[in-house]
Formats: structure tokens, C-alpha cells, sequence
């Protein structure tokens, strides 16, 4: 195996192991979500998505593609309430960050990615900006529904442009661990 080859192996690995941790409490296995990883394609999609002159409604769209093959993928041995839209966003957006971002934090995928939504950044949005949607009294993120989370999203692409911030990644300064 060539070296370049090895790494992108390598990657992929890891990032469905950090996408498979983020997501799996009171869901499924790692090797169930990896499974579901595998049989999305999402390795292969990023890579050609990043290839492409991206605007916000196309990775959007290929989003929803996405979630789309990891809940059908994952109907096979999980309960239809556990798939929210919401928690197979968030594995898109782990492995994404992972296995794309952390080395290319500027092209044009990485600044349009959605960022991974969690209790951890919606309170701290909350707590700075008291945008209804952000209140995790009303919003729980592993059950957004796919219109709620783009609602979510939606808000935060206004934070983004309200702050000046290139890539939407750069809102998780707000993911504090207290």
C-alpha cells in the first residue's frame, strides 16, 4: 500500500472511530455506526466533495443525501425513533471535522461544514445570543428532526456572519466543557 494511501486508510479509521464515539451513547456500537459509515460511502463522498467549486444549498443537499444512507444503514438493527436527523448530523459533522477539516480548516467545504451540534454548543450560543432555537429546554439535539435542525443551522450561519467568522467551524470556540 502506497504511503498516501496508507494515510487516507488511516484517517478514515480513526475518524469513524470519533464519529462512532461522539454519537453512541444510549444509541448503538461503534462497529454498528462504523458499518453504517462504511455502507453511507461517506469516505469517498468527502473526498469528492471537497473537490467541487461548493455553494451552501449544494453541501446541504449532499448532507441530507447522507443521512439519508446512514439511516438506512441503520434501520437494521436500531428502533426508527433513535435515527433523529440530529444524531446522524452529528456523525457527518465528527467525521467530517476529523477526517477533512483538521487538515484543510479553510478551503471551501471547511468553512461551509456544518459544525457538530450538541447540548455543550447550544447552551453556550444561549447563554450569548438567547436565540429560542439554541434553548435546549426546547431543543434537543439528538432528536431534531431535519427541519428543526436546519432551523439550528440556519441560526447558525447568522452567528457566523454577525461575528464575521470565515468558516462555520470557528463557532465551536463555544464548545466549553465546564
Amino acid at each position: 500500500m502506497k504511503q498516501a494511501e496508507h494515510l487516507s486508510v488511516y484517517k478514515h479509521n480513526f475518524a469513524s472511530w470519533t464519529a462512532s464515539r461522539a454519537v453512541q451513547r444510549d444509541f448503538t456500537s461503534t462497529p454498528i455506526i462504523r458499518a453504517a459509515i462504511d455502507y453511507s460511502g461517506l469516505n469517498k463522498a468527502v473526498i469528492t466533495l471537497a473537490t467541487k467549486k461548493l455553494s451552501i444549498g449544494m453541501y446541504d443537499d449532499w448532507h441530507i443525501e447522507i443521512v439519508s444512507k446512514l439511516r438506512k444503514s441503520l434501520i437494521k438493527s436500531l428502533e426508527k425513533e433513535k435515527l433523529s436527523y440530529g444524531r446522524l448530523s452529528k456523525i457527518i459533522a465528527i467525521y467530517l471535522k476529523t477526517f477533512h477539516i483538521l487538515n484543510n480548516p479553510y478551503d471551501k467545504l471547511s468553512q461551509i461544514a456544518h459544525i457538530p451540534v450538541d447540548r455543550i454548543i447550544l447552551d453556550e450560543l444561549y447563554k450569548n445570543y438567547k436565540i429560542s432555537i439554541f434553548n435546549t429546554t426546547n431543543t434537543t439535539w439528538t432528536k431534531l428532526s431535519q427541519k428543526k435542525y436546519f432551523s439550528v443551522i440556519a441560526e447558525l450561519r447568522n452567528v457566523q456572519k454577525v461575528e464575521n467568522l470565515k468558516c462555520l467551524w470557528m463557532l465551536e470556540k463555544y464548545w466549553v466543557i465546564k
